[in-house]
């Protein structure tokens, strides 16, 4: 349950990292102005390849068959969301 919980909270993290507006750097911005992050795909994918790479790791390491359907889970949702972000990216380019 806790690593669920740990997983779920880290990819919502991701999720508001990426869509969080960033303010241009100061030489060149104007007062009070955000922008989205240019490739928000990118943003994404670097958020989601450690949550795979730690899933696929605790399902190695864990001896309980629940925990390790668990891990196996969290991995192919991350894996689900990094090709929806791939398509993400063609689309806007």
């Amino acid at each position: 349950m806790g690593l669920t919980v740990f997983v779920v909270l880290v990819v919502l993290g991701v999720f508001a990292e990426a869509f969080t507006p960033r303010k241009r750097p100061i030489a060149t911005a104007a007062p009070d102005v955000h922008e989205a992050p240019e490739d928000l795909s990118f943003v994404l994918r670097s958020g989601l390849a450690p949550i795979r790479g730690y899933a696929e790791m605790l399902g190695d390491r864990v001896a309980d068959v629940n925990d390790r359907r668990m891990a196996r889970a969290i991995e192919q949702q991350a894996e689900r969301l990094t090709l929806l972000a791939d398509r993400l990216g063609t689309k806007r380019a």
